[in-house]
């Protein structure tokens, strides 16, 4: 079991990305940056209609799958544009 928060870093476009996981459910996902944009923050939710199997973000044993993982980076990557239009 997944246990929030979480911190979450990456490099995106020759820029390190340093962002705190604060929510991670089987729909959703939200992401607040720490650097460079301190407090932004961004999230991602799958519709339940669509809560197939492959399009959750825990696997069943509440372990972050392969799907959440490409969504924590979504969000950061998301927070970081954001961050960058209010720059």
């Amino acid at each position: 079991m997944v246990s929030v928060p979480f911190a979450y870093d990456l490099d995106h476009d020759g820029v390190r990305l340093e962002a705190v996981v604060t929510q991670v459910s089987p729909s959703d996902v939200t992401v607040e940056l720490v650097s460079p944009f301190p407090g932004v923050r961004y999230g991602l939710h799958v519709p339940y209609f669509a809560m197939y199997e492959r399009n959750r973000n825990l696997d069943p044993d509440g372990s972050v799958s392969a799907k959440g993982w490409g969504t924590i980076r979504a969000c950061a990557i998301g927070a970081y544009e954001r961050g960058l239009g209010s720059a």
